[in-house]
């Protein structure tokens, strides 16, 4: 039985308001309008052409459009940048509701009759039904599809993700005839549930708006605290891509922009540079692909390249955009490559070499080759290899994966890696297939076997054309050879690997590492101590990996996979004597971010429940407890603790301050010790799906409640003095166990 979807018709009578401002669409749109509410993460907009901007917050620290509006045909649109604006939520806070009022009387602006009731059919936003008010008069139909009589209505409200292919011509022709449509989805969103598919060209949505100079970009915002965003009276014209170009060119010629200007006018243009569709605006700013190679900036860490460089900063962003989409035979080394990853020597011996594999294994294999920059590669796949399902086979040239578009300087270029499909039919051929691969910026190569692969347990290939890299791999590198000839392979970068860590560095911090056994059973421990205390299997899927690099997409480390971080860790990851002695904080925090659950990580604990695996590796694997954060010192805590009492226990505070947070996790590890935490984390493990915590409220209900039980202690006071909300039938669930308090001091003053 197909599901009706619920199409609600809404009569909205026109606002006398707004005809007084009749020249300044944008200024209809916000009269009366100071603050809107922020919905879940919105996403970026790209606004192009005679579109405008209404609402702009901070992405990665640069301004960008998340709502806008424009025209098609009579017709007019408003974008925005997450559906939730429709939502009763959204609608009930700050002054959201009156914003997306005015933005469907300016949609209904070309209605035949000016002093009718605006008609509103709102498809799958019962939101929109708070709009109806004296002025408004709501109605519900009921239909087996998006079969709308379009013909009866002066706007469609509708989230983005429910425009489907076979909607574009009908919803296009409503428009150019008069009709509105108001659109919502966070692209982002969008792009991470339809990941085998292109927001830009993909999104139905896109195709249909970007006739109006607007198109749903990647990315979230900057969400402000309080999830209220300003909305300003007057917006930078910069913020249209249209005019942030113009500027720009006119600033190499003749008037020169602010900084803050060629912020916004840079962001702006990278943001629509990867994000745009092959429209005619997108074909404009492909254009600076044609710059003279030899005559753009090469970034190094040295010399970075910043928006001030302005319109260069585009070139080279058009012409790395280029070589990265460049077909295999057209690609050549990239002249930045030399600086970072690094070059290959021509005297170094290009090799054919047989891989085995274990398919069962996601994620990257590494090869233990390099492929120099612009050098074509050939992986050969033999004939009759053993049954299996072989969608989604990659060859990756490259370990540094960040992408650091966003970024406003960089340090290399803002993608050196490169990945290809292997074709699932060179995998079924009775003799052997050969594809070729390159990458300007060369880089060590992996074979990629994706997620839920049934697939040989041993997968042979041949790679040929690459340069031997130093490749460790514990309990299979033979001592001898590794000191005589792999730690001084010609590749400039290196690996160490066992099945549990992979660690990817320079080769110079290699070449007099003599044996690296020990070191790499040393981080198997540090991998072993994180899966016990997260009480998981030790032996893992796949490996953790850590690659170094000369500048990450954000922090100083990040966690995923890979595991990122700064050049200047390399030394530290195979420092031995000083790992075993002291730790490196850094290094199992981020690791420990691998480990984390959601279900006991409320709001506010993101970077203070990753720190319990911190300290459980140093306290379990390094001498004597390693060396801790500083602000973990008792002196540093009881300072901590005592400020944040004084300052009136607010958990908005304590949310805020990581370590401040953590005392409260490390006093309770002090009292009842790291079993406790295992056995709570075990049982959050087996919890059925309908028992799991749902909001912030239940997980911290869960959290105290279940580690409560678990040490046979009332811990409701002791959350109760932190200032953490529970609720009081959590409280009262644990009213039978002894109260517990660090001390009996603190106790009192509960």
């Amino acid at each position: 039985m197909r599901n009706l979807l619920v199409i609600m018709i809404l009569t909205c009578l026109p606002f006398s308001v707004l005809a007084q401002q009749k020249d300044d669409p944008r200024a209809r749109i916000i009269e009366g309008v100071k603050t809107i509410t922020v919905p879940g993460v919105p996403g970026p907009l790209c606004v192009y052409g005679d579109a405008f901007a209404i609402a702009a917050a901070p992405v990665d620290g640069a301004l960008a459009p998340i709502i806008a509006a424009g025209a098609i045909g009579k017709g007019r649109v408003v974008a925005f940048g997450h559906e939730g604006y429709f939502s009763r939520e959204a609608l009930a806070a700050a002054d959201t509701k009156r914003l997306v009022r005015q933005a469907i009387s300016y949609a209904a602006a070309a209605r035949k009759d000016p002093t009718a009731p605006i008609r509103v059919a709102a498809y799958n936003r019962a939101g929109i039904e708070l709009l109806a008010d004296n002025a408004c008069v709501v109605t519900r139909a009921e239909r087996p599809d998006l079969d709308l009589k379009l013909h009866d209505i002066d706007v469609l409200v509708i989230a983005a993700g429910d425009v489907r292919q076979i909607d574009i011509d009908p919803l296009t022709k409503f428009i150019e005839r008069g009709g509105g449509v108001l659109c919502g989805v966070p692209g982002w969103g969008w792009q991470s549930l339809n990941t085998k598919l292109i927001l830009s060209n993909d999104l139905a949505a896109n195709t249909l708006f970007e006739r109006a100079g607007i198109v749903w970009a990647d990315g979230t915002i900057d969400v402000p605290p309080g999830r209220e965003l300003n909305v300003e009276q007057s917006i930078s014209p910069l913020l249209n891509a249209s005019h942030a170009y113009r500027a720009l060119k006119d600033a190499k010629e003749t008037k020169p922009l602010s900084a803050e200007d060629q912020n916004i006018a840079i962001a702006t243009l990278l943001r629509c540079m990867e994000s745009l569709p092959n429209n005619t605006f997108a074909g404009e700013l492909r254009t600076l692909a044609q710059a003279d190679v030899m005559s753009l900036p090469v970034p190094s860490a040295e010399r970075p390249l910043t928006n001030a460089a302005g319109l260069r900063k585009l070139q080279y962003t058009a012409h790395v955009r280029a070589i990265q989409k460049a077909e295999v035979d057209r690609i050549r080394a990239e002249r930045s490559a030399k600086i970072f990853p690094g070059e290959v020597a021509d005297w170094a011996p290009r090799i054919a070499r047989n891989i085995t594999i274990d398919a069962t294994i996601p994620g990257w294999h590494s090869t233990g080759l390099y492929a120099a920059p612009g050098e074509r590669i050939q992986v050969a796949i033999p004939g009759l290899i053993p049954e299996g399902n072989y969608k989604g086979f990659q060859v990756r040239i490259g370990a540094h994966s960040d992408r650091l578009w966003d970024l406003a300087a960089w340090k290399r270029s803002p993608q050196v890696d490169r990945v290809f499909n292997i074709p699932e039919p060179a995998f079924f051929g009775t003799g052997k297939v050969t594809i070729e691969v390159s990458n300007a910026f060369g880089g060590l190569v992996y074979i990629v076997v994706p997620e839920g692969a049934a697939s040989a347990k041993q997968l042979a290939m041949i790679v040929g054309g690459a340069t031997e890299a130093p490749h460790f791999i514990l309990g299979k590198t033979e001592l001898k050879l590794w000191q005589q000839a792999l730690r001084t392979a010609p590749a400039p970068w290196a690996e160490l690997q066992s099945d549990k860590i992979i660690i990817t560095l320079p080769s110079e911090n290699v070449r007099k590492l003599d044996d690296p056994t020990d070191l790499m059973k040393f981080w198997d421990r540090v991998a072993d101590a994180c899966a016990d205390l997260g009480t998981i299997p030790r032996e893992r899927k796949r490996p953790e990996r850590y690659v170094t690099d000369v500048q990450i997409s954000a922090g100083y480390m990040h966690a995923g996979y890979p595991i990122m971080t700064q050049l200047d860790a390399a030394p530290r990851f195979v420092d031995l004597a000083s790992l075993q002695r002291d730790g490196e904080w850094g290094m199992f925090h981020e690791i420990g971010h691998n480990h984390q659950n959601p279900d006991w990580t409320f709001d506010g604990t993101g970077e203070v429940t990753v720190n319990l695996f911190t300290m459980y590796v140093l306290d379990t694997v390094c001498t004597n407890g390693g060396k801790m954060h500083k602000a973990m010192s008792p002196e540093s805590r009881a300072k901590a603790e005592a400020k944040y009492k004084a300052d009136g226990t607010k958990f908005e505070q304590w949310k805020s301050e990581p370590f401040t947070a953590l005392i409260m996790y490390k006093q309770l590890q002090e009292a009842f010790g790291w079993d406790a935490y295992k056995k709570v984390f075990a049982e959050y493990r087996e919890l059925p799906e309908d028992q799991r915590p749902r909001t912030d409220d239940e997980r911290r209900d869960q959290w105290m409640v279940r580690f409560s039980r678990t040490v046979g202690r009332n811990l409701g006071p002791f959350f109760e003095y932190w200032g953490i909300p529970t609720s009081e039938a959590a409280r009262r669930s644990i009213e039978n166990l002894p109260v517990w308090m660090p001390d009996a001091k603190r106790q009192k003053k509960v």
